[in-house]
This record gives C-alpha cells, sequence and structure tokens, in this order.
C-alpha cells in the first residue's frame, strides 16, 4: 500500500471515527432506551440467539495466472450463530466436510458496533440511519492451495434502517448498510481494501413463552477484497436463513 493511499484512507478511517462517537456523546438518546416509554423500548430493543443457514458464494476476482492451484472459490452452506444485542451484534459462520464442503473449510467471526439516527418517529415505525463499526475476520482453507486465505476487516459505514410495530405482539426490523474499511492479511499490518453491504431483516414475536419470544431473520452480506497480493482478491455473497429466541 502507497503512503498516499494509506494516509488517504487513515484520514478517512479518522473522520469516521469521529463522527461516531461525536453523534454518541451529542445525541446520547440513541442508546439512552432507559428514559424511553414501554412502548418505545419494546420498538426500539431485543435481544437474541439464532441459528441459521447461510449460502455463500466466494469468488476469485484476480488474475487467474497469478493465483495458480491457490484457489480458495466456494459455493456451499455455512453453519451461522448470530447473537444481537441493542448496540452491538457478533455471528460466526463455520463451514467444513460436516456442512458438505469437500475441499474447503471457513471460519467467520465478527462483531457489529452500530448507533442509530432517527430520521422520523411515530408510536409503531421509526426511520432511522445506522452508523456502523464491523469488525470480522475470515480465514478459508483449501486442500488443493499451498496457503490460506486470512483476512481481518475494519469497516465503517452508515445506511437505512426502518422498525415497526406490525401488531402488539409483532414487529419487524430492516436495515442495510454498506461500508468501507481496511484488510490485512496474516502476518502483515496493511493488505488493502474492502468494501460491503450488510442487509437485514427481522420478524419478532414477542411473549411466546412467558417473557421469551421468536425471531426470524433473512441476512445478505456482500464483502469485497482488493489485496494488494492480487491472490487474496475475492468477492463474498451469502444469503442467511436464521431462527431463534429473544429474551
Amino acid at each position: 500500500m502507497t503512503k498516499e493511499k494509506l494516509k488517504r484512507n487513515s484520514s478517512l478511517f479518522l473522520l469516521l471515527i469521529t463522527l461516531f462517537f461525536f453523534h454518541d456523546s451529542v445525541h446520547g438518546q440513541m442508546f439512552s432506551v432507559e428514559d424511553r416509554t414501554p412502548q418505545e423500548r419494546a420498538l426500539f430493543t431485543y435481544s437474541s440467539l439464532s441459528i441459521g443457514w447461510e449460502i455463500a458464494d466466494f469468488s476469485y476476482t484476480g488474475d487467474p495466472a497469478e493465483a495458480g492451484l491457490d484457489r480458495f472459490d466456494f459455493n456451499d452452506g455455512i453453519l451461522t450463530l448470530i447473537f444481537e444485542n441493542p448496540g452491538i451484534d457478533f455471528y460466526l459462520g463455520l463451514g467444513g466436510g460436516l456442512t458438505g464442503m469437500d475441499d474447503q473449510t471457513i471460519v467467520n467471526i465478527g462483531a457489529v458496533l452500530y448507533n442509530d439516527f432517527i430520521l422520523h418517529r411515530s408510536d409503531n415505525f421509526w426511520i432511522q440511519l445506522p452508523l456502523q463499526i464491523n469488525t470480522d475476520l475470515k480465514r478459508v482453507q483449501s486442500n488443493t492451495a499451498s496457503r490460506q486465505f486470512q483476512q481481518s476487516s475494519f469497516q465503517v459505514g452508515a445506511g437505512l434502517g426502518i422498525r415497526n410495530r406490525i401488531t402488539q405482539s409483532i414487529r419487524s426490523v430492516i436495515r442495510a448498510v454498506p461500508a468501507y474499511g481496511f484488510s490485512n492479511s496474516q502476518g502483515a499490518f496493511f493488505g488493502g481494501t474492502v468494501f460491503s453491504v450488510d442487509g437485514k431483516a427481522r420478524l419478532i414475536i414477542d411473549d411466546v413463552f412467558g417473557n421469551t419470544g421468536l425471531i426470524f431473520g433473512y441476512d445478505f452480506r456482500l464483502k469485497s477484497y482488493n489485496i494488494d497480493n492480487e491472490i487474496f482478491n475475492y468477492d463474498f455473497n451469502g444469503h442467511t436463513i436464521s431462527a431463534g429466541i429473544t429474551f
């Protein structure tokens, strides 16, 4: 990575981080759900644990002659675990022989820290501008490759979100956030850049088992790696269907 590129990306990163925490200090009510009415808190927050199945496509976008046999392409299913809490989400994806992958294994673990500008609010319908920070580790190994794909990424993004109470016990959450940041290869401080789009939709049914509810979800994840070492230039596209409980 050139000094000019590093300086430009570092400036963008510092600006976005400043905006994130400036918003948090000036508009602290985005996280201060305690002082909202019970109806607003119910619309605004939920905590959940879900399990899902992700259909993922991992495609090489660099020069085939450069990569040779060190390829990590796959189109298979990945078992996912998703934990969501107000302000922060965690996810874990695992793929290998037990999930039907023949020659590869994948581990994908990440967290999303987010904060929301409220653009419009009524009793049962909110439009939000989410600002988020995402950190992610993706490792893919192939039986035919002499090395492994391992990228640690850090991104900042902003998008659009909608929260809606459909009935007294059913609500929905939809959000989509494009993001941009840095990605580094195994053993390197800087590797390149990464662009992503994260989208999710949730249908939440409250108080199905006492205070425990049900949650059904769909996630879309696009992640495009542009790494200085071209053999690690890949696009990841994933579609996840999940179900779990709220508490």
